[in-house]
């Protein structure tokens, strides 16, 4: 009987397929290029969270909660500005910008009335807003009441409207504080 041989094939041996040498490379261009990127995804991560966060913040106020939540920490912080105590029942903003207040009521340090609206309804430009002008495509103001006595006591102005409507000319600039009412409509006033 003849021993069957069997070969495998392994280092030693030279009947295997020559074997490319096990040379190590190491690009050097890729550990730079890691780096690189690195550099770069980390702030565009960080740009991009901030430009997410900016566009965030506008779209969640018109989300009620959130319009609640607002509205009563601006009345706290004119309040602690000012010394005036500022009530908004409700405040309600509509896509594009919508204002809507109900139950308004604000008191003067010395406790008295200055204005109280039962509802105002204000749709204003968007783009004006950015130079700090307010313009206006409509306004309206159901059961309005303003008074205004000096601080002597010599002047005592008192404003009611049933229903004021003003049109889409008025504006108010908030860098020069001051308010220009083009055509007004008032019903019920006194």
């Amino acid at each position: 009987m003849k021993k069957q041989q069997t070969e495998t094939p392994g280092p030693d041996n030279g009947s295997s397929a020559p074997q490319a040498p096990d040379i190590q490379k190491a690009p050097a261009a890729a550990p730079r290029k890691r780096r690189l990127s690195r550099w770069i995804s980390v702030p565009l991560r960080v740009i991009g969270c901030l430009l997410l966060l900016i566009v965030l913040i506008p779209v969640l106020l018109y989300i009620p909660p959130i319009q609640t939540a607002v509205k009563d920490a601006a009345t706290k912080i004119v309040r602690d500005k000012t010394g005036m105590d500022i009530e908004i029942s409700r405040f309600r903003l509509k896509f594009p910008l919508s204002v809507s207040l109900q139950g308004v009521k604000v008191i003067e340090a010395s406790g008295d009335t200055m204005v109280n609206a039962g509802e105002l309804l204000a749709d204003v430009r968007m783009l004006p807003l950015f130079r700090g002008d307010i313009r206006l495509n409509a306004l309206q103001l159901n059961q309005g009441y303003y008074r205004f006595l000096s601080p002597d006591s010599s002047m005592l102005i008192k404003i009611r409207a049933g229903q004021l409507q003003a049109d889409n000319q008025s504006s108010m600039s908030l860098t020069q504080s001051r308010i220009m009412l083009n055509k007004v409509q008032l019903s019920d006033g006194d």
